[in-house]
């Protein structure tokens, strides 16, 4: 009998190593399960029920310029470490000079443990050929993903995509203890129990905000990993009922400062999706933002903003054109400006930026000029264009400076200075928003909590807090400049899945007694944790706010002002342009 259920033991094992662990590779469910991702701008995507392996279609692909690379990507589920995974895909190429089937294997948290080692490349002109790949699974994978990319020019059709391998057995839940009753009364007390992440209808749930944040000019709204589709929605909800009902008329994204402002016009027109576009890194141009932007593009009055020294949006390549016309009235940039600027400005996205000597000192040198041309003739500039307009571009030529220091440290050894100049920076052009460009509005900024919380010397990360010790972040310089007048609420949540640039992942579970333990305990889906003053969580706590690792741990009043937890996290959808 004990050989009889082995061989039968044996025989599940390797059918379970055999089936197909993608539902939709056939693409006959369209895009279900798949994420497209036009880095470049150059290649368009559609389902073909022409020409296609089997089925009824297969996905198009067709690129017509080079770099970036563009990625078709899905997400598998966790696979047993130190077993094989194989990837099949047919392919039909016309013209492809450069792409690649890979698959790369990810941390509990998201992180890139290794690419598999086994990547085929795909190119040429050929009719449906059979690509495979085969990897080890490496020790510590929680998640994988097959991508598939453009580098340059070609036409691609993709079917019958299959991925076999031994999944991951699903892990064991403990059983929870009763909240302690204490804890349980502070917050029947003193928690605001929200009632739903729609962004649409009512929102008399949120009103015991009112009085936490009377006094407050600058609401900080972070976020875990920028892959948090339920804080996402937390955060939008939030700022339609801060901006209807407190007066918060400002929001400011982590993205691109020029860019932001002049999507503005966008929504003006009535164009949200446009002006997410346009505007804001590719991380939030998903579903569960594009509310927030459809509603200000509905006449309200809540205006966009940015504070980072990076660029974003599609609107960004149009600050030196732009530039150059507002500077007509003062006079023309010479062509040799011009060249020195796109020389370098052609150059910034790139991985790595690697400019040379000469450039990186003409370009300096060309802002300088522009620096001396927008003072020189300050009130000529700001007779036509209006002196918002005239401090605007002034502002955006300095901050353009960092940025191209910045893109250059992150080349340099030393790894902790372009964060420090970074977060200096958009702390700089937080406080340009609120002391100069609105000094009379009421501030929402969008980022993550790691740039936004202060005394992160007090975070430790796995015991240690030497992951903070060299980074002054954004939100110490606000803190320090504002006080009780800056309020920042982070996010955790318990469980669910995480993700979009990088692969749907699923949360590790909580340790026992962390903040995420014991609001899942109290039995509310959705709770808003305010931290000033007394509470149950002075003491040091295990809390993942500032990413997915359970071993991080603070006195989170001395961190951040407020908790905002969700017992469910979702992973991003992304919403292509039009």
């Amino acid at each position: 009998m004990r050989a009889v259920t082995m061989v039968l033991f044996l025989a599940a094992a390797a059918a379970a190593g055999k089936e197909n662990l993608l539902p939709n590779g056939g693409f006959e469910e369209g895009m279900d399960g798949w994420v497209f991702v036009d880095n470049s701008g150059n290649t368009q995507q559609d389902l073909d029920r022409q020409v296609k392996k089997e089925g009824g279609r297969s996905l198009h692909l067709k690129k017509t310029g080079g770099p970036p690379f563009d990625v078709l990507r899905t997400d598998l589920g966790a696979l047993r470490a130190g077993g094989k995974v194989s990837v099949t895909a047919s392919f039909k190429a016309q013209g492809v000079q450069n792409g690649w089937l890979k698959i790369f294997f990810y941390d509990k948290s998201g992180e890139t443990i290794e690419q598999g080692a086994d990547v085929k490349s795909i190119a040429g002109t050929y009719d449906w050929k059979e690509i495979k790949i085969s990897n080890e699974v490496p020790k510590g994978t929680a998640s994988a993903a097959i991508f598939i990319l453009l580098v340059q020019p070609g036409e691609l059709w993709i079917d019958e995509v299959s991925v076999t391998g031994a999944p991951a057995a699903p892990p064991k839940k403990k059983k929870s203890q009763p909240l302690d009753a204490k804890i349980r009364a502070w917050l029947d007390k003193n928690a605001i129990k929200v009632q739903t992440l729609e962004f649409e209808g009512a929102t008399a749930d949120l009103a015991r905000l009112k009085p936490l944040l009377e006094r407050v000019r600058i609401v900080q709204l972070g976020e875990q990993s920028h892959m948090d589709g339920a804080s996402f929605r937390a955060k939008a909800r939030l700022a339609r009922f801060l901006h209807e009902e407190m007066g918060f008329d400002v929001i400011a994204f982590e993205s691109g400062l020029y860019e932001c402002e002049k999507a503005n016009r966008l929504l003006a027109d009535g164009k949200g999706k446009a002006a997410m576009h346009a505007s804001i890194f590719g991380i939030w141009r998903v579903a569960e933002v594009l509310p927030l932007f459809e509603y200000m593009a509905s006449g309200k009055s809540l205006r966009l903003s940015g504070f980072d020294t990076r660029g974003s949006g599609a609107a960004a390549s149009e600050f030196f054109p732009d530039l150059c016309s507002f500077l007509l009235p003062a006079g023309e940039v010479t062509a040799a400006d011009r060249e020195a600027l796109a020389a370098i400005d052609g150059k910034l996205n790139d991985s790595p930026y690697a400019p040379t000597p000469a450039e990186r000192e003409a370009a300096h040198a060309a802002l300088q000029r522009i620096r001396k041309l927008i003072d020189d003739n300050r009130a000529k500039l700001a007779e036509k264009h209006g002196e918002p307009e005239t401090e605007l571009f002034s502002h955006c030529v300095d901050n353009y400076l960092v940025r191209e220091k910045f893109e250059f440290a992150m080349t340099q050894e030393d790894k902790d200075l372009p964060g420090n100049m970074r977060d200096e920076q958009m702390a700089k052009n937080l406080q340009w928003l609120a002391d100069v460009r609105y000094p009379d509005k009421k501030i929402l900024a969008w980022a993550a909590t790691s740039h936004q919380a202060h005394n992160l010397t007090k975070v430790k990360i796995g015991g240690s807090s030497e992951q903070y010790e060299r980074w002054k972040n954004m939100g110490q310089y606000v803190h320090d400049w504002y006080g009780e007048k800056v309020f920042t609420i982070g996010f955790a949540a318990l469980e669910g899945k995480a993700g979009r640039f990088q692969p749907q992942f699923d949360l590790p579970e909580p340790k026992e007694g962390s903040f995420e333990d014991l609001l899942g305990r109290y039995g509310h889906p959705l709770v808003l944790v305010p931290l000033r003053g007394d509470s149950p969580f002075e003491a040091p706590m295990f809390c993942s706010p500032m990413s997915y690792d359970r071993s991080i741990e603070a006195p989170w009043p001395e961190v951040l002002d407020a908790l905002f937890f969700t017992r469910e996290m979702t992973a991003t959808r992304f919403v292509p342009a039009d």
